[in-house]
């Protein structure tokens, strides 16, 4: 019996001490889980309209934007027409990832191609938020901008779609 009542009266005590940690603990838990949806997304997507752009940079320094993305703000669908319409230099699998892309250049015929409400901001966009900043950031560092380099090849040619 003498046992008993010093750990009736020490458990208070140890409520008092632990809840604080288990608390935290729990917050942080819900907020590292709530986040885990957009960790593959984080810091690799520009947006326009409340739709994400991602927009990824090759292995030469040229961006590649999801065709998906892209057509979503157009209001079209992707197609094997793209494919056809812009060969295996500017629309292909973007590496390292399971996405089809436009280049740099594709990205801005076919907004300019597409009678859409939103082409012409969305071209706008393109050019002073996305697209002027990566050349520059390019320019300032010494590295080419937008010469293409064929020596080397850093793609795999599309075979069909995946997504």
């Amino acid at each position: 019996m003498g046992g008993a009542i010093p750990a009736v009266l020490t458990i208070p005590i140890w409520g008092i001490l632990l809840a604080k940690p288990i608390l935290e603990g729990v917050a942080g838990y819900y907020s590292w889980a709530k986040k885990q949806p957009y960790v593959p997304w984080q810091g690799r997507y520009y947006e326009f309209g409340n739709i994400h752009i991602r927009v990824f940079e090759d292995d030469f320094g040229h961006l590649w934007f999801c065709d998906k993305d892209v057509l979503q703000v157009l209001g079209q669908t992707v197609s094997k027409t793209y494919q056809f319409a812009y060969g295996e230099s500017d629309y292909r699998v973007i590496p390292g990832e399971r996405l089809q892309g436009f280049s740099e250049n594709a990205v801005i015929l076919v907004v300019s191609r597409i009678r859409h409400p939103s082409a012409g901001k969305f071209k706008f966009w393109l050019e002073r938020e996305v697209l002027a900043p990566h050349h520059n950031k390019r320019e300032k560092a010494g590295l080419p901008s937008s010469a293409r380099h064929q020596e080397k090849d850093p793609f795999r040619p599309i075979s069909g779609s995946k997504d």
